[in-house]
């Protein structure tokens, strides 16, 4: 049980809507990370995943899982594989979209239900770094009164931070039920062996979902592809960020220290963008991720 496995595998693309299109496994989930801060959740209705701008112009937005509860409450859940630029940002714009898609045209009454946006991440967030937890939890909170602000929430699952190797089955029953679902996506290919013939209830449905045997030909096919294709995305992404940092950095020298690496930044993403594109990533995905515009990156 020591083998190391690169992240989500199996969940990458197909596999996981394939795994949180299951109601059981998806409640499960959520109730296992946003339980006690959210009131529990007892049933779920899978909603359209795609929400408009108001206008022509404005982007359109595509979350990967929306669904709602009884009570109205909204949950999005997006798996995120690569590093982007903006990524804070562009999850607080998902989270808003949902917010402001509740309100009727017209209606001058508002009434606004609360919208939980769930990201699984196989990257470090800046805004995270310094932390050792690999869940983190946000709302709006008065720190002086306690006084939290209900109708929003960011959550983050930061699969990196989750280091727990498993040497025996009795392992596993000593973990927390958060450590399992982190386990679980984090190391999915060898969670569906026989080694973890053991697991009960939920995770027993997870695990004949993880098993590669149950996909067919073609679905092997795609699922060897888009690790292959993340593969090269990611070590391209890497490096251009690395080269076009030093890069900047060198030429900025005069300029001062902040301005090189502000001059490093710019040439990172546009090398980003470049590496993206040449790998066949689509140009609107290229806009989104980078934060540069339709028009910068058809130039490119």
């Amino acid at each position: 049980m020591q083998r190391e496995t690169g992240y989500f595998n199996v969940l990458a693309d197909f596999g996981f809507k394939r795994t949180f299109m299951n109601k059981e496994i998806l409640m499960a989930f959520l109730n296992a990370f946003l339980e006690p801060m959210v009131p529990r959740i007892v049933d779920i209705e899978y909603r359209p995943t795609e929400q408009l701008g108001a206008t022509d112009q404005e982007k359109r937005i595509i979350d990967d899982i929306v669904c709602t509860d009884k009570t109205g409450r909204r949950f999005i859940v997006e798996m995120q594989r690569a590093r982007q630029g903006f990524f804070l940002d562009r999850i607080f714009v998902y989270a808003s979209a949902a917010i402001a898609g509740q309100a009727k045209r017209g209606d001058r009454v508002y009434r606004v239900d609360p919208v939980y946006c769930f990201c699984i991440l196989d990257f470090e967030p800046e805004v995270l770094k310094g932390s050792d937890q690999f869940f983190h939890f946000f709302q709006f909170t008065d720190p002086e009164s306690g006084i939290t602000l209900p109708q929003e929430a960011l959550c983050f699952l930061v699969l990196t931070r989750f280091s727990k190797k498993l040497q025996g089955p009795e392992e596993w029953e000593r973990l927390s039920e958060r450590e399992k679902w982190a386990y679980a996506l984090k190391h999915s290919t060898e969670f569906g062996d026989p080694e973890f013939s053991h697991v009960t209830g939920i995770f027993a449905e997870l695990k004949k979902i993880c098993r590669l045997s149950k996909l067919n030909d073609m679905e092997i096919l795609e699922y060897k592809k888009s690790v292959l294709d993340y593969e090269d995305v990611k070590d391209a992404v890497r490096c251009s960020y690395e080269d076009g940092e030093k890069d900047g950095v060198k030429k900025g020298m005069e300029k001062g220290r902040e301005t090189g690496r502000e001059e490093g930044r710019e040439e990172g993403i546009l090398a980003v963008a470049k590496n993206l594109k040449f790998v066949g990533v689509p140009a609107a995905t290229i806009a989104e991720a980078t934060g540069l515009s339709m028009k910068q990156v058809e130039a490119l």
